[in-house]
């Protein structure tokens, strides 16, 4: 099995769906972090950090998101470009495979 590093993008949004701010009033929108894993443990790794961030913020609306670099087959950095690969609605308890 062939492990890949997929950038993981986190949303989170309170119980009416709206953008948290944080103390100076500005806008959290997401958090991104490089994670590499097996294709074939997708799901169960989205799910513990899923399973973290619900432990932390249990009230709020969580979408994870992974995605692979694809370079498009061109080396110039402006025709790379992201594509998700998978994504988990947690509150949804629905993971997708695009």
């Amino acid at each position: 099995m062939k492990r890949e590093t997929y950038n993981i993008l986190v949303e989170v949004r309170d119980e009416n769906h709206k953008v948290i701010l944080d103390k100076d009033g500005n806008k959290c929108l997401d958090i991104k972090f490089d994670l590499s894993f097996e294709r074939e443990n997708a799901e169960h790794c989205l799910r513990q950090i899923a399973k973290n961030l619900v432990g932390w913020m249990p009230n709020y609306n969580i979408n994870i998101g992974a995605s692979l670099l694809s370079k498009n087959g061109s080396d110039h950095p402006s025709l790379h470009t992201w594509t998700t690969m998978f994504s988990l609605y947690v509150n949804e308890n629905r993971f997708i495979v695009h």
